[in-house]
């Protein structure tokens, strides 16, 4: 009984048997659900990585750029140390808006400390120029096609500007908008007097004039907040959505894009004073 079973089974009929129509079309089906859960989890650990490298490109030149603007300001306002006739405010007057409606321009200025080289000083793009005799240095600052733009000029004691030392150049990419407020004190205190208090955040243009026409009260300007928006230097690093962003006393910013952007806000206290 046995032995007929077993030739029944191993018989042609029986090793010729495969599957079914319905198993087949369960295999196909099973098989491309499994194909298209892999594809949706790659799919998303690309895009997240994606997204991650944007985020990581606008916080990298947030970074840089705060770092770099905070060089200069640690100047600003810094005079002669060996002749009192030079002396200068931390900022200048420059109520332009920069290029393409991307916020505010910064302007400081310092004396410059002795080079090292005669006749020799940097200016804000990291170039050795040959020093003209004007004392106080000027350094502009400002956004333009995505980027943060400076060029430095001689200043006479004066404090009217005198000749660009370099040509503009751009010194990070990627950055959208800079907007400036000023710390003002509505009081202003002597250097031997206590903490110097900041009364309120002001613009530019509503910061109060001086005795001295076309100038205004740097006298009472005790720190300055900066805002910089910043964003990925690929076009499509994220999902296309609305974004807005409103920096310090600026107007709101509406993007509807695949940009990923960051916003960076920071104080500085102004060290140097007449």
């Amino acid at each position: 009984m046995i032995k007929k079973r077993m030739k029944k089974l191993l018989s042609p009929k029986h090793r010729q048997q495969g599957f079914t129509l319905v198993e087949l079309m369960i295999t196909l089906v099973l098989a491309l659900l499994i194909s298209y859960g892999i594809a949706q989890v790659l799919i998303s650990s690309n895009r997240s990585s994606v997204t991650s490298d944007g985020l990581s490109q606008a916080q990298e030149t947030g970074r840089f750029a705060l770092s770099y603007l905070a060089e200069y300001i640690r100047k600003a306002g810094q005079d002669s140390l060996s002749d009192d006739r030079i002396t200068t405010r931390p900022f200048a007057d420059d109520a332009l808006e920069s290029a393409n409606g991307t916020g505010d321009r910064l302007v400081i200025r310092y004396v410059p400390e002795a080079p090292v080289a005669p006749d020799t000083i940097q200016t804000c793009s990291g170039d050795n120029t040959g020093f003209t005799g004007i004392e106080i240095i000027e350094h502009r600052f400002w956004v333009n096609n995505d980027s943060l733009m400076c060029q430095s000029f001689a200043v006479n004691i004066d404090g009217s500007t005198g000749a660009a030392l370099a040509a503009q150049q751009a010194i990070a990419s990627g950055i959208e908008a800079m907007h400036v407020l000023y710390g003002y004190a509505d009081d202003e205190l002597s250097d031997s007097g206590g903490q110097r208090n900041v009364s309120r955040y002001i613009n530019l243009n509503d910061l109060p004039p001086a005795a001295v026409p076309a100038n205004k009260e740097w006298h009472k300007v005790y720190a300055i907040r900066i805002a910089l928006m910043t964003r990925s230097l690929n076009d499509f690093t994220t999902e296309q959505r609305q974004q807005r962003y409103v920096l310090l006393d600026s107007d709101q910013y509406n993007f509807n894009d695949s940009v990923s952007r960051q916003v960076f806000n920071t104080t500085y206290i102004i060290e140097n004073f007449n």
